[in-house]
């Protein structure tokens, strides 16, 4: 992602994603948010963007990041982790 570390930022580089990659559905595909930050703003936007995707796997390296998920007021991303389509992760990718 781009320097733009904005909930705006993030619709445009989901939308940029979406066009280069020519994504439609993403109803049987599982989609990775790596360093999601506690602020969740590319797994809200890919949300916004394709709220039937069918997992959302939303990971940081820092526990503490995950668990200020509380703070969000985005009642879509709150149902889709009370459905389970989001897990929240904390795991470093760098290490097994």
């Amino acid at each position: 992602m781009d320097s733009d570390r904005t909930f705006g930022g993030a619709i445009n580089f989901v939308t940029k994603c979406k066009n280069e990659l020519k994504w439609e559905d993403l109803s049987k595909d599982t989609v990775m948010d790596v360093g999601c930050g506690y602020n969740f703003y590319c797994s809200r936007a890919i949300l916004h963007q394709f709220p039937n995707v069918g997992r959302l796997i939303a990971l940081d390296k820092h526990p503490s990041m995950i668990m200020k998920r509380r703070l969000i007021k985005d009642e879509l991303f709150e149902s889709k982790i009370l459905s389970n389509i989001v897990q929240c992760c904390a795991a470093d990718i760098e290490i097994r």
